[in-house]
């Protein structure tokens, strides 16, 4: 519309002033609604492409939490707790803002660069020869400058993981850290591999954005490019056939150029976030790939009969380790019975009751709950029947009651009661202010025998089948796991019940008692035949007696 103004001059017509308003008029009329409308369609796609980017990024986010629920334990350790929380928060909002860009402006500038091209070809055939050549120049070298940048995002995001691990270690470790003023030590570990984020980072985005520089300098070559082109088709028409470029139509020739320049590099960032978020995709990838646990719900409703566990030549190691953690296990925990184990630390203890709880997969040999091999029954029909009170005190970050329900989210308050009587936490709770206090995270506001303690509640108010105490009783004092051990007699005599332990005091109490050292068991028996037939057990029992216990 513009060429028209220049087309009537050329042609040697003239405008009244009240004809040149009506067409100004008219032209900004149609200017006017044209961009209303343009603004119209754009702010509805865009508010639902990223309505679309947002809802991919939800279930995307959702899949991969639930995907990281069921991971095996090898997969946790293999991939790390430190670099599953960056997946899950970093890379996902990495990912989230590329999906919006994505649906917000590539499809609307690919089609402003073909709606260009094609208004370019309308007005001079001639002078869109030159798209081809900038086209070809500006894709040739984005691919090289991303092919050239993906291996510092790859290692940008290794560097990263480092940062978060050694936060992470510092927040839990924190007393630690501070009692043996680590505290520049742990500051240079930090920096080192923040140094190393910011420097690949910083190589990476410099590849990529001299393109923008680049193309900005192509731009303007070009404009300079098209006017002298013009002015020499219009200075020599004889040798281009009779060929005119008027001034109206290079002006909006170059604003065609301008446009699909800028539709084009918008695109082009577009690629820069798919190319950083291309080590992403295969982080994420992974955790959704890992090994699972079985939730198959076809057997869901099974019946076990007894509630017999039967361990049959079991050998078990972590992954990457060259030794067995434990080799050769043969036992049987049988209903109404109550088993103590007791060795060295890393004897494989722990390890065997992990291996119960189905939060490892054998290696060899196998596990069967009431008959049943482990194989055929799904982590529901398994840890239904099995509550356990962990070496670990892992108490969250809520009340003492929403950490007791963790056990039975259906329990009655007489239940909770009963529990924390049972363990021997009710005074304390109702001291602090009964079970709607509020407990911090980790149980920070707690001590560690209180700890314990609530742990053993939520275990016991499962009233699972099997229970399992993984030195669970360590941190009490006497007295207190004196009453503790009498209710477990009492109160759970139907059960069978697995004790791990690091003192004699723990477990002497138990039907049968094995002795693990090296990861084999290599005695097993009641606390007096192994004082007289297992010298191990006799070492540790003398030991502890000397100090008194």
């Amino acid at each position: 519309m513009t060429d028209q103004f220049f087309k009537v001059q050329e042609n040697g017509q003239t405008l009244t002033y009240k004809e040149a308003i009506e067409y100004s008029l008219k032209l900004f009329g149609f200017i006017i609604g044209c961009n209303i409308i343009g603004f119209s369609l754009k702010f509805y796609t865009r508010m639902h492409a990223t309505k679309i980017a947002l809802t991919l990024s939800f279930k995307i986010r959702n899949k991969l939490f639930y995907s990281f629920l069921l991971m095996k334990e090898n997969d946790i350790n293999k991939i790390g707790i430190s670099s599953i929380n960056n997946r899950l928060t970093n890379d996902l909002n990495e990912l989230q803002n590329t999906l919006i860009n994505t649906f917000t402006f590539l499809f609307e500038r690919i089609a402003v660069t073909i709606c260009c091209i094609v208004y370019s070809l309308i007005l001079s055939p001639l002078l869109s020869l030159i798209y081809p050549i900038i086209l070809a120049v500006v894709i040739l070298f984005s691919f090289y400058a991303n092919k050239k940048s993906y291996k510092y995002y790859i290692e940008s995001n290794k560097s990263l993981d480092g940062t978060n691990r050694v936060m992470r270690e510092n927040i839990v470790g924190n007393k630690i850290i501070r009692s043996f003023s680590l505290l520049d030590e742990q500051s240079a570990r930090f920096e080192q591999y923040n140094k190393k984020w910011n420097i690949n980072v910083l190589k990476g985005d410099n590849l990529i954005y001299s393109i923008f520089v680049f193309i900005l300098v192509i731009i303007n070559t070009l404009t300079v490019f098209l006017l002298i082109i013009g002015g020499v088709v219009n200075y020599n028409q004889y040798f281009f056939g009779g060929t005119k470029i008027s001034i109206g139509l290079l002006v909006a020739f170059i604003n065609y150029l301008w446009e699909t320049i800028f539709a084009v590099s918008s695109m082009f960032e577009v690629y820069v976030s798919f190319n950083r978020v291309k080590p992403i995709f295969k982080r994420v990838k992974e955790i959704l790939n890992s090994n699972k646990e079985n939730i198959d719900q076809t057997n869901e409703n099974q019946k076990i009969q007894n509630y017999e566990i039967v361990l049959q030549d079991v050998n078990f190691k972590y992954e990457n380790d060259s030794s067995w953690i434990l080799e050769d296990i043969n036992v049987k925990f049988e209903k109404n019975k109550i088993y103590g184990l007791i060795g060295p630390t890393g004897s494989g203890k722990s390890t065997l009751i992990n291996l119960i709880c189905n939060l490892y997969d054998v290696e060899h040999g196998s596990i069967s709950i009431g008959g049943i091999d482990y194989k055929n029954l799904n982590q529901k029909n398994i840890r239904d029947n099995i509550s356990i009170s962990f070496q670990e005190k892992l108490i969250y970050q809520g009340t003492f009651k929403s950490n007791i329900l963790m056990g039975k989210n259906d329990a009655t308050d007489e239940e909770i009661k009963t529990s924390l009587i049972q363990a021997q936490a009710y005074d304390f709770v109702s001291k602090k202010g009964g079970v709607d206090e509020i407990v911090s995270e980790k149980g920070l506001n707690l001590s560690g025998g209180q700890k314990q303690r609530l742990s053993l509640a939520r275990a016991f108010i499962k009233q699972a089948n099997i229970l399992i105490l993984d030195d669970s009783l360590s941190a009490l004092d006497n007295v207190t796991r004196d009453k503790v051990i009498a209710t477990i007699k009492k109160d759970f005599k139907d059960k069978t019940i697995i004790i791990s332990g690091q003192q004699i005091k723990t477990i002497s109490f138990a039907d049968e008692i094995l002795v693990f050292n090296k990861g084999k068991i290599i005695d097993k028996g009641n606390h007096n035949h192994l004082l007289k037939k297992c010298i191990l057990y006799k070492d540790i029992y003398d030991s502890q007696k000397t100090i008194g216990e």
